[in-house]
């Protein structure tokens, strides 16, 4: 699992390596907005469905319910397939205008449909792993949920370039989305045998898993990702508005090294939620916090390391890794480490409001942040300020809608997540 994990990580590490020395700075500028509007994209396309699934499918797993999986995983394609026509129809009529006016990009307007098409096949990817971790299927969740695509894409752009030395932005997406395909239609060979397997050969409709009761269910956790990208990663668009690509290009160059400092919690986070699911059905609370702080003090460990690391290196680190010209964005890199390690050790509390069914209560703490991290940086860029302070700003935003996520796990569950030392016991 942690194995999956790190080689996503480093594949798309490489892949970005690679482009930034293919590429001119405007052009990774924009290949780097072009992923932050795919990512903002595919929550559309998907709806909330992947954390309502895990849910939904968890708790079927481990014996609650009675409803065929099978025509769960049905639903939940057409909740999908719904999405992404309405997206697409969405697109067809204001993505130009949008490429143009607000993002003064003619290059963004050219893409608008390998851009939709990323979007939709990024939305049934995790949606795909997801289902993975309800079953438990630890290692497939972990291919499924970007490392296989990482790993396949780099493969296919390092043969690329090496055929033609002058790879372009619509190359690159042709080959992203043909290698998500070919992941997305062995996720749906995979996912079909599975469900066919538990539910033994029985498929018949139920309430439970009805189309109209998971998107009901979803819908709060939808609202609460479109906050949470507000607060987390709206900052590009706004550099984008206000700045220039290259702006874009030195700010996300740096928003992508403090990713680094929270792998150990995203590698524990693809393992718990089927584990929270367990322990919530039986009621030990007491074990489920244990658990979980002492996940967060272990995952905590690497991730202060790590953020030592890249505070006393932070230009050499960006250069080393994208080339020169992107020290610069060395200043930026400080401000984000405070805010990524802020996730890193309060632990898992995200997920044990989704796994205990209070998904409105992280709507209202990534709406907080959101609101907060969009208006301060807004002013600071209409007052003239730049992407520093957009960082500061965000930053600030991220460790407020951290810290409520918190305290609405203790007063909701009851359970405390973050770093300590803490002795787990069964």
């Amino acid at each position: 699992m942690a194995a999956g994990r790190l080689l996503g990580i480093a594949s798309n590490f490489a892949l970005i390596a690679i482009l930034a020395r293919i590429f001119i700075t405007e052009d990774m500028g924009t290949y780097f907005l072009l992923f932050n509007i795919a990512a903002f994209l595919a929550i559309f396309s998907r709806f909330g469905v992947e954390q309502t699934v895990l849910k939904l499918f968890s708790d079927r797993v481990n014996g609650e319910g009675t409803g065929s999986l099978i025509y769960a995983y049905r639903q939940v394609l057409l909740i999908v397939f719904v999405a992404s026509a309405v997206l697409g129809l969405a697109i067809f009529l204001t993505g130009a205008l949008i490429a143009n006016e607000l993002f003064n990009s003619s290059r963004l307007a050219s893409l608008i449909l390998p851009l939709f098409i990323w979007s939709v096949l990024q939305g049934l990817q995790a949606v795909h792993a997801e289902i993975f971790r309800a079953f438990s299927r630890f290692a497939l969740a972990a291919a499924f949920k970007g490392p296989l695509a990482s790993f396949l894409t780099l493969l296919a752009v390092l043969l690329l370039w090496q055929r033609d030395p002058h790879v372009t932005l619509e190359s690159v997406f042709f080959v992203i989305n043909g290698v998500q395909l070919l992941v997305i239609a062995l996720g749906i060979v995979l996912i079909y045998g599975l469900c066919f397997i538990f539910d033994q050969g029985h498929i018949s409709a139920s309430h439970e898993f009805a189309a109209r009761t998971i998107s009901r269910l979803a819908a709060p956790l939808f609202f609460n990702q479109l906050a949470l990208f507000v607060a987390t990663q709206s900052d590009i668009w706004l550099l984008q508005a206000f700045s220039s690509s290259e702006s874009v290009a030195y700010y996300a160059a740096a928003a992508r090294l403090v990713i680094f400092i929270a792998v150990a919690l995203q590698i524990a986070n693809a393992v718990l939620p089927p584990f929270i699911s367990r322990l919530r059905v039986r009621g030990d609370i007491k074990v489920m916090e244990q658990m979980l702080r002492f996940v967060a003090t272990v995952a905590g460990i690497p991730a202060i390391v790590i953020a030592i690391i890249l505070m006393i290196f932070p230009a050499e680190i960006l250069r080393l890794v994208y080339g020169s010209g992107y020290d610069s964005a060395a200043p930026v890199l400080v401000v984000l480490i405070f805010s990524q390690l802020v996730v890193a050790l309060t632990g898992s509390c995200g997920y044990v409001l989704i796994m205990h069914g209070y998904a409105r209560e992280l709507f209202y703490t990534s709406l907080v942040g959101g609101i907060f991290s969009l208006s301060l940086a807004l002013f600071l860029l209409m007052a003239g300020f730049g992407q520093l302070e957009v960082a500061f700003a965000y930053a600030f935003g991220s460790i407020i809608q951290q810290l409520f996520t918190l305290f609405y796990a203790k007063k909701k569950c009851g359970i405390y997540t973050f770093f300590g030392v803490y002795k787990w016991r069964l």
